[in-house]
């Protein structure tokens, strides 16, 4: 169960996150009025859940042959914005756009080799995540 909430929780959480807003039937518009705006937030959306794929994947038991675990990180991200698009287009009010398609899967992609350049530089991060015993000791 520790290894599911370190690894896995980040992901699946942030995944559900992802779908209870794509629900939502009218969002803030871009006050830009560019579309630009929109484009950030899904490129930092998918990002993000990129990351944590990107961690989840990386972190299974056997670490070798760690391309084909970002490849697959990454093709379930993308798969992810895929039908994240797909659900939009029967949410009333809402479309599919392969403009945020693509932004959401740059995201994803771009995450894989932000992860693999930082993740030593990056684990002091997820070791916060990890349960520490609680000490009996009172000062």
């Amino acid at each position: 169960m520790k290894h599911f909430m370190r690894y896995y929780f980040p992901a699946l959480f942030w995944a559900l996150l992802i779908f209870t807003v794509s629900s939502i039937h009218k969002l803030p518009t871009d006050p830009t009025g560019t579309g630009f705006v929109d484009k950030i937030a899904h490129f930092l959306e998918y990002f993000i859940l990129g990351f944590f794929l990107a961690h989840a994947f990386y972190n299974m038991s056997n670490k070798k042959h760690s391309f084909w675990r970002y490849f697959i990180a990454a093709f379930l991200g993308v798969a992810y914005a895929a039908s994240d698009e797909w659900h939009q287009s029967f949410v009333p009010g809402r479309h599919m756009d392969v403009g945020d398609f693509i932004a959401d899967s740059f995201g994803v992609i771009i995450a894989q080799f932000v992860y693999e350049y930082n993740r030593t530089k990056l684990q002091w991060f997820f070791s916060l995540l990890k349960p520490r015993p609680i000490s009996g000791r009172q000062d």
